[in-house]
């Protein structure tokens, strides 16, 4: 009887520790079907776009800006292919090895890229060097294993073709700075991007900017692109038809050039058309050359040897030489749109008449209006009044 009452007391303790084990099993399945709801169901939908963002990466194609032309289609200003050398923050591991590996053979401004990486996200793109040599390229590309999160970009940079021809009229480019970043008219530009700082390119920036494309591209755990899942274009900024003859233009510069070669000379002439106000061709000196500043490495006192002298390479005058008060700033006459504006006090209407403020040309006191006088984003002519 003994060993029956054993056998029963037993049997009920184990089956006590059976209904524990079985509670735990069920509350651990419950535990984990419990998660694996939080995960899937309610928090599927953000761990998919944390993932997708993680593989597919939206790169920015930047915009080409506008060509301009002098009045018979000669090319004054376009763009040819450059290589940019960038960094993405979140990929590059070892970034002080990096930027150490890359100082051998490439000449970095460490300070202010750092500077530059501590504003920035750090999934988004910061440019190193702007236009780096053949040979750079190649020393990335060779040595792309041991700079992970850096990466060569092929982008349009600005070409004047006749270099410093023109150049005050023509103005040149600058990296946007912080302070327009902040402003809404430039909420499309970002950290690096080159805009008009002077003449006709800033005058007419939001015309000969254009519109950036992007594109989807897949990634892998480094950072590299594996291929372009979607890819939207840019658009092509307006080009600019100048009143300028870059012939007239030429042999103005060499005449000015042959009397430098005796007495250095520092100030404008300007050929005008005086029936319609035409600036035909216009040369100040001392003058620069406007490619220097287009790679970035240029300031507003003169970039890497520019003739500057001291002069404003905006200034259209040249040398703190103000122009005649008979005329308007030739980088705005040049540019202005449309063949049927009005004219302004101190110019030259359509017929060839002069007008003062004050005291117009035939006793009237101020110019007359042109009826249907527009602009628009398309210029067939500029620099007529």
């Amino acid at each position: 009887m003994s060993f029956f009452r054993y056998s029963a007391g037993s049997s009920e303790s184990i089956r006590k520790k059976i209904k524990i084990y079985v509670i735990l099993v069920v509350i651990t399945f419950v535990g984990l079907w419990m998660r694996v709801w939080y995960l899937q169901i309610l928090k599927g939908e953000d761990f998919m776009g944390r993932s997708e963002e993680n593989r597919i990466r939206k790169a920015s194609l930047p915009a080409y800006r506008g060509t301009i032309k002098d009045r018979n289609g000669e090319t004054l200003v376009n763009i040819r292919p450059s290589f940019n050398l960038y960094v993405t923050p979140e990929d590059a591991k070892g970034l002080s090895n990096s930027l150490a590996l890359l100082s051998e053979k490439i000449e970095i401004d460490d300070e202010k890229l750092r500077a530059d990486i501590r504003q920035s996200r750090s999934f988004k793109n910061v440019l190193i060097k702007r236009d780096v040599g053949r040979k750079e390229v190649a020393y990335v590309e060779e040595n792309k294993m041991q700079l992970p999160g850096i990466h060569i970009k092929v982008e349009p940079l600005r070409s004047y073709v006749y270099n410093d021809l023109a150049a005050h009229i023509l103005g040149y480019l600058g990296e946007v700075s912080k302070e327009k970043l902040k402003t809404p008219a430039y909420s499309k530009y970002k950290l690096g991007d080159m805009m008009g700082k002077n003449g006709l390119e800033n005058i007419y920036e939001f015309n000969l900017k254009g519109e950036k494309g992007f594109k989807e591209i897949e990634v892998d755990v480094s950072g590299r692109e594996l291929k372009t899942l979607r890819k939207f274009p840019p658009e092509s900024g307006d080009s600019l038809v100048l009143t300028l003859d870059v012939r007239v233009q030429k042999k103005l510069e060499e005449w000015v050039n042959e009397l430098s070669k005796e007495n250095p000379v520092e100030g404008s002439v300007v050929v005008m058309k005086v029936q319609t106000g035409e600036i035909i061709a216009m040369v100040s000196k001392p003058s620069f050359d406007p490619n220097l500043f287009a790679a970035g490495g240029g300031g507003a006192g003169g970039a890497g040897g520019a003739s500057t002298s001291g002069n404003n390479p905006g200034g259209v005058g040249g040398a703190g030489i103000q122009l005649p008060t008979t005329f308007r700033d030739p980088a705005q006459v040049i540019g202005a749109p449309g063949p049927t504006s009005a004219p302004t006090p101190n110019g030259y209407d359509q017929s060839g008449k002069y007008w003062v403020a004050g005291g117009g040309a035939g006793g009237t006191d101020t110019p007359p209006t042109t009826s249907g006088a527009s602009g628009g984003s398309k210029y067939e002519r500029c620099g007529v009044f």
